[in-house]
């Protein structure tokens, strides 16, 4: 490229973000208002799969979403912000709650207006040479994506001009804005046919919209075997199962495992040892057993020794404390 040519491209570049600059206030006013709590329901249509969103005045939301068929979890997630400013995570069949101290943010829940404006913003602020203003229409902003002055693709807000309620996102491929470059990122569908809650996201709520969901289950593990190689997620593998939570260095513990085994009546076994020291879980079970795997660290757990799990169909059946 000559220096006449580098010259018009950077002169461009610097125009194009001058007039970025100059619209950022409106587009900001613009953010604001599409981001605001209000009564929304829709649902969504997007690559990776369909969801549903209902935001309320109160500031609670609903965020669901079913993978496309192929993903290799295809059940419904969701995630709530309910009464008591109680945040409800179902992901990968495991539901956690906690008190939201701080908005989360990021792409567990991008479709929410809110969390797709700071999305946007927090991509202006890092790379604003990479995320210009390029048009603000009645109802459309349009944002371009240069790269060395040159254009790459654009990205297309469309909002009710009225209600400033989302009406789809989309992206362009490319310099110029042609439909057979498109993507659709998200597409809301008004929904107003849908019985709000009364008396807003509750927890009995969700469990009548979810009651999968609020099955206890096991959660998520990566813990280490103790007589062989490898990690054990005891979600997905003691689906059918005793689960024996433990304390290798309490007294009691030879007496547990010898009870425990003779309940089992031949079903898998897995003993979930609290203990962090391998040596100190080998002075009890100093050699592995058919049909038993014994693991450490299982604090992740979050539950008290002696006690004993009976799991079916993944779901836990029965505890017993010993």
């Amino acid at each position: 490229m000559n220096k006449i040519k580098v010259l018009l491209v950077l002169a461009s570049a610097a125009s194009a973000l001058a007039a970025s600059a100059g619209n950022a206030p409106e587009v900001d006013a613009l953010f604001d208002s599409i981001a605001a709590p209000r009564l929304f329901v829709a649902r969504v249509e997007a690559p990776e799969g369909t969801g549903f969103v209902l935001t309320l005045p109160s500031g609670q939301f609903l965020d669901e979403r079913t993978l496309a068929p192929g993903n290799d979890r295809p059940q419904t997630d969701f995630i709530a912000l309910g009464a008591g400013d109680t945040l409800y995570t179902y992901s990968r069949g495991v539901l956690r709650t906690s008190l939201e101290l701080v908005r989360p943010s990021g792409s567990s829940h991008r479709w929410l207006p809110a969390q797709l404006v700071e999305g946007f913003r927090r991509d202006m602020e890092s790379s604003p040479e990479r995320n210009v203003i390029e048009s603000i229409d009645d109802g459309t902003i349009v944002f371009a994506h240069p790269v060395r002055g040159h254009v790459l693709g654009r990205t297309i807000i469309n909002f009710d001009p009225e209600t400033y309620a989302l009406k789809s996102v989309r992206r362009n491929a490319g310099p110029e804005s042609e439909p057979k470059n498109e993507l659709v990122l998200a597409e809301y569908t008004p929904v107003s046919d849908f019985a709000l809650p009364e008396g807003g996201i509750t927890r009995r709520w969700l469990q009548e919209r979810y009651p999968d969901a609020f099955v206890e289950r096991l959660p998520h593990t990566f813990m280490k075997k103790v007589h062989t190689a490898g990690r054990v997620d005891l979600h997905d593998e003691a689906s059918d199962a005793i689960v024996v939570v433990l304390e290798a260095t309490d007294p009691a513990t030879p007496g547990h495992i010898a009870a425990v085994r003779a309940l089992a009546a031949g079903r898998p076994i897995y003993w979930a040892f609290r203990d962090t020291k391998i040596e100190d879980i080998l002075e009890v079970m100093p050699a592995a057993t058919p049909g038993e795997t014994a693991l450490s660290n299982a604090l992740g757990l979050r539950m008290q020794a002696p006690l004993m799990l009976v799991v079916r169909d993944g779901v836990i059946a029965e505890k017993r404390k010993l």
